[in-house]
């Protein structure tokens, strides 16, 4: 028998850097429920799909941008994960580390593409603070995280699973 792993990515692009706070309601709409002219094919339908297949998918949240627009809109997805009865997971874009209302690291200016781009002290505590966000949203303790683009270094992966444990990312088990 083959295993298949369904894997849902979520994350919020507000289409540009600028002008964040007027572009996030739209983004946020269109990347959670995503409306289209023939219909809505966010969050809500894959999950119905899924559910109406006996399936469950593992998606992988990125909820830095919480730390720029406040914990309810990250509750909300987390809501509708956990009402569709779906896996939900961490995943980082590091892009929103310096949009933060308060800084999440001393001495960051500008964009950082790649989780590698940060010390292992600045990865564990950015793995962190995202796992916190998503269990401050009501999502429970992470087991797994998927980097963007190969955005951890192989040789860090042992450290980032005992220390995600350690600084209480919920007992991280998997780098995806």
């Amino acid at each position: 028998m083959l295993d298949v792993f369904f894997t849902v990515d979520v994350e919020i692009w507000c289409d540009g850097w600028q002008r964040l706070d007027e572009r996030f309601p739209h983004a946020f709409r269109q990347y959670v429920y995503g409306p289209t002219s023939k219909g809505n094919y966010g969050l809500p339908y894959q999950i119905e799909v899924l559910n109406a297949h006996g399936l469950t998918a593992t998606f992988f949240v990125e909820p830095l941008f919480a730390t720029r627009f406040g914990n309810e809109p990250l509750a909300e997805i987390v809501g509708l994960l956990k009402e569709g009865a779906q896996e939900i997971q961490l995943h980082l874009h590091t892009e929103w580390v310096d949009e933060a209302r308060e800084p999440l690291l001393p001495n960051i200016r500008g964009k950082m593409q790649h989780l590698r781009q940060f010390s292992l002290e600045e990865q564990m505590s950015l793995i962190t603070v995202g796992a916190q966000l998503i269990k401050n949203a009501g999502g429970g303790n992470m087991s797994a995280f998927r980097a963007v683009r190969a955005g951890v270094k192989p040789a860090s992966m042992s450290r980032h699973k005992t220390g995600a444990i350690e600084a209480g990312a919920g007992g991280l088990e998997a780098l995806v």
